[in-house]
């Protein structure tokens, strides 16, 4: 956590588990929601290590930074919300919905209230400056920076 004029942030960086998702992905639902289940997954992970509070009662800021090892072919801002929004999610209380033969279960930590307009403002995507190569590493990574902006809106 850091201070920036008073308001409190909260950066937490985690390294690309697999392909980015993006707008241009044609896959089978199937084949993007395993890719989307990975992502939430080590999102999830990445805010448990970072130690959020839980349930903070403030709107936010979202800013998010992508950086990629390589070339990136075809990826730009544009086509990366899907990448956002999954990492976003993670952030949110952890949800049960039911399911064909049983509860389908959300991984979240509880860090916002929620992700609607309410308590979120973004997210804003950026992209980062370029990583060095690394053989058998990451393809990439992805930083979600949290500012508090006052009471939820």
């Amino acid at each position: 956590m850091g201070t920036t004029t008073g308001l409190r942030t909260w950066t937490v960086r985690l390294d690309a588990p697999t392909k980015f998702l993006t707008m241009n992905d044609r896959r089978s639902w199937r084949k993007v929601g395993a890719d989307r289940k990975v992502w939430r997954e080590a999102a999830y992970l990445a805010f448990q290590q970072a130690k959020l509070p839980k349930g903070i009662d403030c709107r936010v800021r979202v800013d998010v930074t992508f950086r990629f090892r390589g070339r990136a072919p075809g990826l730009d801002r544009a086509n990366l919300p899907s990448t956002a929004k999954v990492c976003l999610d993670a952030a949110t209380p952890r949800r049960e919905q039911p399911w064909k033969d049983g509860v389908r279960i959300q991984l979240g930590v509880g860090f916002l209230q929620g992700d609607s307009d309410r308590w979120v403002d973004g997210p804003y995507l950026h992209k980062g400056e370029k990583l060095p190569p690394l053989k058998g590493g990451p393809i990439g990574e992805v930083t979600l920076t949290f500012t508090e902006i006052g009471a939820e809106a």
